[in-house]
């Protein structure tokens, strides 16, 4: 029984091993059949696009190079677009900046305005006072002038008429007399007629 048992064992192992043997045997085809399959479909499909394998390759280099030049021109741009994004975002600030200062100047220019309004408002009511306070003055000197003249004249009659009555008493000629320079002139045919 023991050599029955042995056998059985022995011929499990080497059939465990003659199984495995096959399945690595069978991999190891696969392994080295697949990529003469591929192979093999890969050069019917050249075949049928018109091309080798050597000018496959050359196109596909040829292609990478391009994508290689594309995605650095994307870059380029995805840089310029960045920096033009940037200077579009610095010029809206700068314009609500000037937007600002656009309001605050327009508030003062208001302020100044409505100071100027004020001021000149004032400035007319007190000029057209001075002119009114003037033109009473100008009136009463003007009065005040016209009253010396008439004290003037009434001071030179009587003085003329003490002086020139006298003198008449002396000079019967005398009938008149005027004023020059100041001083009471007595004669015959002058400005003012002599009444004693």
């Amino acid at each position: 029984m023991d050599i029955k048992k042995k056998i059985v064992q022995f011929e499990s192992h080497h059939l465990t091993f003659f199984l495995v043997l096959q399945i690595v045997f069978v991999i190891a085809i696969m392994l080295l059949v697949k990529p003469a399959l591929l192979g093999y479909k890969f050069s019917k499909q050249f075949e049928e696009i018109g091309m080798s394998g050597g000018e496959y390759l050359k196109q596909m280099d040829e292609i990478k190079t391009q994508l290689a030049v594309s995605e650095a021109t994307e870059q380029g741009c995805e840089n310029s677009k960045e920096n033009v994004l940037r200077e579009i975002r610095e010029e809206r600030q700068n314009t609500e900046e000037c937007k600002d200062d656009i309001q605050i100047i327009g508030a003062k220019l208001a302020n100044l305005q409505n100071e100027f309004r004020l001021n000149m408002s004032i400035t007319r009511e007190n000029f057209i006072d001075n002119i009114q306070k003037n033109e009473a003055e100008a009136r009463n000197l003007k009065l005040d002038n016209s009253r010396l003249e008439q004290n003037l004249k009434e001071l030179a009659e009587s003085s003329a008429k003490n002086i020139c009555c006298k003198a008449r008493v002396d000079d019967n000629s005398i009938d008149s007399y005027s004023i020059d320079n100041n001083k009471v002139v007595c004669g015959t045919a002058r400005e003012n007629t002599l009444v004693c």
